[in-house]
């Protein structure tokens, strides 16, 4: 994962806010009695994004700010936007209104 250079976020930042991603992936698979149903996952931050988040099929745009330095931990972090969009990979994407 790349982060633009004009962001004063690194990688680190993006691994900190993103760490949760394959256990919460873990945990839908198990509830839903489905395994996740695509090949890979994606998760994409991108700057002036309008949401908080908008999942496609295997892959879900974040906005930048959704991003945290280590400072920010203890205040604030990703995990009810990241497994929000994750579930989505099921409820939305798998299945649909019309299934």
């Amino acid at each position: 994962m790349s982060v633009s250079s004009c962001a004063p976020l690194t990688a680190a930042d993006a691994e900190r806010s993103f760490r949760h991603t394959r256990d919460m992936c873990d945990f839908f698979s198990e509830k839903t009695g489905v395994p996740y149903p695509w090949p890979k996952y994606g998760q994409v931050c991108v700057s002036g994004f309008m949401f908080g988040g908008m999942e496609n099929t295997s892959l879900t745009v974040l906005t930048d700010r959704t991003l945290h330095d280590a400072a920010s931990e203890d205040d604030v972090d990703s995990v009810g936007l990241v497994a929000h969009e994750l579930a989505h990979q099921w409820f939305g994407d798998l299945v649909t209104c019309r299934d």
